[in-house]
C-alpha cells in the first residue's frame, strides 16, 4: 500500500460545524492470495472486476437458493488483497460460506481487529480532497481506507487498523442520531431493514448498485437473474413519512389488510417523523394511489411512501 496523509486537525472555528460517529456492528474479512479476487468473482452479487484501489464495490453473498447470507462493501489494495467490510454477527456465516467452495484456489481468510468510524461535513471533505466524492471512491495509506459514502448517510468512512483520533472539536453522534440520518437519507441497514434469508431483489440490490446481471455465474445467481428478468420482484424497502411516531416497531403496515413492514422510525430536527419499510414493489404505481392514501400503521398512525431506497441517483 503507498502511503498518504491523512487531514490536520480542523482549526478551532470548525467546531460544530462536523461530526463522527463509531461504527461498532461492522468488521473487517481480509481475502489474501493470488485467486482471492477470481475467487470473489464467484461468490459475489456485484462484477468484481470493477473493483480497484480506487473504487470499491457493494453487494452481497448467497446460499445456493439465492437467499442473503450478508451484505458487504469491498475494498482492495494496491497489492490486491480484499477487505471485505460487514456486520460482525455474521462474520461466522461468512467465514463457513466462503471456505465452502474455496478447496482448489488460492485464497486465505483472516478476520481484523480494525476500527470502522464515520465522518461528516469538514472532516470527511479533507479526507475526501484526492477522491471524486462519487460513491464508493476510496484511497488508501498504509494500512487504512477513506471510502466515500453516497446519499447523506456519512460523507466519508475511514478504515484502518488504528482508529482516527478526532480533536475536541468533532462532535461524535450516538446510534440514535446515526439512525436519523440514515432514515432521512433512505438507506436500509443489513440486520435491521432486512437481512439474512432475504432475496436481495426485495432489499433494492438493483437500486443499491449491488449485483451485475452480465457478469457470469456465481453461487445463488438463478434465483436472482429470473426475479431479474421475469419480473418476479414482489417487495421493496421505501423511505416512508409517519404522521406521528408510532407506539412500537418493528410493525405491520396495513391498508385493509397488513401489506408490509415498518422496520425503522424515527424523528427529524423539524419534528417530521421518517422510517424504513418494506411494502409492494408497485406501491408507488399511479393505480396504487388509493392504497397508498389507506396505508398506516398497526396502531392506527397514517403513512406515505416517499420513494424507493436506492443508491444509484436517477432512481429518486
Amino acid at each position: 500500500m503507498r502511503s498518504t496523509v491523512l487531514p490536520p486537525p480542523l482549526p478551532h472555528c470548525a467546531i460544530m460545524k462536523h461530526n463522527c460517529a463509531n461504527l461498532d456492528h461492522l468488521t473487517v474479512l481480509c481475502m489474501g492470495g493470488s485467486g482471492a479476487k477470481a475467487y470473489l468473482q464467484t461468490q459475489f452479487t456485484q462484477d468484481v472486476t470493477r473493483l480497484s484501489p480506487t473504487q470499491a464495490i457493494y453487494g452481497v453473498v448467497l446460499t445456493p437458493q439465492g437467499k442473503t447470507i450478508v451484505d458487504m462493501q469491498v475494498l482492495q489494495a494496491h497489492d490486491e488483497t480484499l477487505y471485505l467490510l460487514h456486520d460482525s454477527t455474521t462474520s461466522a456465516a461468512l467465514l463457513q460460506r466462503l471456505r465452502l467452495f474455496a478447496l482448489g484456489h488460492d485464497v486465505t481468510f483472516a478476520l481484523l481487529a480494525w476500527s470502522v468510524q464515520a465522518a461528516y461535513g469538514e472532516v470527511a471533505a479533507r479526507w475526501l480532497a484526492q477522491n471524486d466524492n462519487t460513491p464508493l471512491s476510496c484511497s488508501t495509506d498504509d494500512h487504512a481506507f477513506i471510502l466515500a459514502q453516497p446519499d447523506g448517510v456519512a460523507d466519508a468512512w475511514h478504515i484502518a487498523a488504528s482508529p482516527w483520533q478526532p480533536d475536541d472539536s468533532c462532535a461524535m453522534l450516538n446510534t440514535a442520531q446515526q439512525d436519523q440520518r440514515r432514515i432521512a437519507a433512505g438507506m436500509p441497514r443489513f440486520g435491521v431493514d432486512w437481512g439474512a434469508g432475504d432475496y436481495p431483489l426485495h432489499a433494492n440490490l438493483r437500486e443499491m448498485d449491488g449485483i451485475s446481471f452480465d457478469k457470469g455465474c456465481y453461487v445463488g445467481q438463478e434465483i436472482s437473474s429470473r426475479m431479474h428478468w421475469r419480473n418476479g420482484v414482489r417487495h421493496a424497502l421505501y423511505q416512508v413519512r409517519l404522521a406521528a411516531m408510532p407506539a412500537s416497531y418493528p410493525c405491520d403496515v396495513c391498508s385493509t389488510v397488513a401489506i408490509g413492514r415498518l422496520s425503522s422510525c424515527a424523528t427529524m430536527d423539524d419534528g417530521s417523523v421518517l422510517g424504513i419499510a418494506r411494502l409492494p414493489a408497485t406501491i408507488m404505481a399511479e393505480e396504487q394511489q388509493a392504497s397508498r392514501q389507506a396505508l398506516h400503521s398497526a396502531d392506527g398512525i397514517k403513512l406515505e411512501p416517499l420513494a424507493i431506497c436506492c443508491r444509484v441517483g436517477d432512481n429518486r
